[in-house]
């Protein structure tokens, strides 16, 4: 009777056993299986992020040409302005090309600056009083027109001399475009 005994508290034994090995097989197992459920959402994010930074590695040369090619667009677009403060290069270019045209200016004078017409750029007129033919005065508004710096001719007004008739009173408006402060 007492084998018998043992043999069931043995096989009771043996069965609690292997009752608490499933059940900690049972509870690891759901607990690797979240972990892995964790990880494997984590992979995930992580080969869209290196599949992202992969396309970016590949596009950082195309968008450095790009980058450069801007670049070398607005350095060369720029040189056609010049600062706010350095506006008295307009009245240098103006009576250079006056001179080279045989166009005498009697006076010259700036007008009001506009700050309203770009984010960038201000416009400010020159108005300029002087004598002139019409063939000088048509290559003295090629030029500026041509001129290395962003100018643009506004108003003509030609009127007769009676001293010289062959040199006309002319009044011409001219709009020079310079960079804001801090724009270059």
């Amino acid at each position: 009777m007492q084998s018998s005994l043992f043999k069931k508290n043995k096989i009771s034994v043996v069965q609690i056993v292997l009752i608490f090995i499933a059940f900690s097989l049972f509870v690891f197992t759901g607990v690797v299986v979240k972990n892995l459920v964790v990880v494997k959402k984590e992979v995930i994010l992580k080969r869209k992020t290196l599949k992202v930074i992969d396309q970016g590695v590949r596009n950082f040369r195309p968008l450095m040409r790009d980058l450069d090619t801007a670049n070398k667009t607005y350095n060369d677009f720029t040189t056609f302005f010049v600062q706010q403060k350095e506006f008295p290069i307009f009245l240098e270019i103006l009576s250079d090309l006056a001179r080279e045209n045989e166009v005498k200016i009697i006076a010259m004078e700036p007008g009001e600056i506009d700050n309203q017409q770009a984010k960038f750029y201000v416009q400010t007129p020159i108005f300029i009083d002087a004598y002139s033919s019409y063939h000088n005065l048509g290559s003295f508004v090629n030029d500026i027109e041509n001129a290395e710096k962003f100018m643009e001719i506004k108003n003509i007004k030609i009127e007769n001399n009676p001293m010289d008739t062959k040199k006309h009173h002319i009044f011409v408006s001219v709009n020079t475009f310079c960079l804001k402060e801090n724009e270059l």
